[in-house]
């Protein structure tokens, strides 16, 4: 690809300024022969300390080095199975290296069943869609009338030995690191559902009382699609926001003492194929810089930095530093249900099973189920990064 046809879109609408070909699989040495079994030729090896592409020299020359990948490559090594908490059904296609975010904020108004809801692709992609379907929680066994997905890795909890050893326990998530999700939003708007790429403080998991109530522990938003806004260019772009408590623990409502926030507007219209720009694959990233500030943007523009400065000036209480968040944080991907209510299906072709949204998809691709699709998840780290010689699985590599 020519490099002048990066400049037909800006540098927040254009995932070129990052990768010239954002396709092109990162394979490890260790999968690559399974990986040409399943049939890829467009890919690249990558290894520890290579570094960014950095296509559109929009990063500072030589900073970012890869680290880990989730690359949802459809080999063995990537997938293992689950079963669906209503019994009836083993998913053969998990991504493996996660685990269920099935929390109370998730399933407000459906279950988590990500082996019915969720599964990875042909192509190599991670799809996640909510349906009306009956569904259980496989916490707590609660029936809903919804089926929907989250997910999450990188979650260590303090007190409980095991956690280290568990498959989503993959990654430490400490200053110095830089995290792109490369993720498509397709059904959505109207639908009521707030797709999400985010991460909180490991801390809210059995750490300290004066950090482990939200907001306290941090939160940022990577990508939110506010689904139903009364703005056409917010339900058809995404928001980037950032959630902090206040100084006295425990006292922050709503949105939190403080919680900048970046409407990226930009991606409500002009998609290549005529629609909205969501609908293809973006790239939208967070960079924890060091103990004292985290920055978080789209494709080759950053939106929004924090510092601690800032926040305390804002009235906020700053939690992303190791001496805090000694555990890291956490990463996420989910279907939420916009402000915990019954989405709207009659704006949707929400009404069906799981089985009838898996086949109708191979031919239809552009039916409204409300689903988001992740390509990959990469991990780069610069030379201040440590894993604080903390236990992890360092072992599983799921690129």
């Amino acid at each position: 690809m020519h490099r002048a046809l990066r400049h037909t879109f800006t540098k927040i609408r254009d995932e070129r300024w990052l990768y010239e070909d954002a396709d092109q699989l990162f394979v490890s040495p260790q999968n690559e022969d399974a990986v040409k079994k399943w049939g890829q030729l467009n890919y690249v090896v990558m290894k520890e300390g290579d570094p960014h592409p950095n296509s559109g020299n929009v990063l500072p020359d030589g900073k970012w080095k890869f680290f880990r990948a989730y690359e949802f490559h459809k080999i063995d090594a990537c997938l293992t199975t689950k079963d669906s908490p209503m019994g009836d059904y083993v998913s053969k296609e998990y991504p493996f290296g996660f685990a269920d975010q099935n929390t109370a904020a998730v399933e407000s108004q459906g279950a988590v069943d990500n082996a019915k809801y969720a599964y990875v692709m042909d192509e190599g992609y991670l799809r996640m869609m909510t349906l009306k379907e009956r569904a259980k929680s496989g916490n707590g066994g609660k029936e809903w009338d919804y089926g929907t997905s989250a997910f999450y890795s990188c979650k260590f909890m303090r007190g409980n030995a095991n956690s280290t050893a568990w498959a989503s326990s993959n990654i430490r998530i400490y200053p110095g690191m830089r995290i792109e999700t490369r993720a498509r939003i397709r059904g959505m708007e109207n639908s009521g559902m707030l797709p999400g790429i985010w991460l909180q403080g490991n801390e809210q998991v059995g750490g300290n009382a004066e950090w482990n109530n939200w907001p306290d522990f941090g939160e940022i938003d990577v990508m939110e699609n506010n689904s139903r806004h009364n703005n056409l260019a917010y339900r058809r772009g995404v928001e980037q926001t950032f959630h902090f408590g206040a100084p006295t623990p425990g006292a922050s409502t709503g949105a939190g003492a403080y919680n900048p926030t970046k409407a990226v507007t930009e991606l409500a219209s002009g998609g290549k194929t005529g629609g909205t720009i969501i609908d293809e694959f973006q790239i939208y990233w967070v960079e924890w810089i060091d103990d004292e500030t985290v920055a978080i943007g789209t494709n080759g523009v950053e939106t929004l930095r924090v510092t601690k400065a800032m926040t305390e000036q804002n009235g906020g209480r700053w939690p992303f530093s190791y001496s805090i968040n000694s555990e890291g944080l956490y990463y996420i991907i989910t279907m939420m249900f916009l402000h915990k209510a019954e989405p709207n299906f009659g704006a949707t072709d929400m009404v069906m099973s799981y089985q009838a949204a898996r086949n109708i998809l191979k031919v239809n691709p552009d039916i409204k189920i409300p689903r988001m699709e992740i390509d990959w998840v990469r991990f780069y780290i610069d030379d201040t990064y440590t894993d604080h010689e903390m236990p992890y699985r360092k072992d599983l590599i799921l690129y």
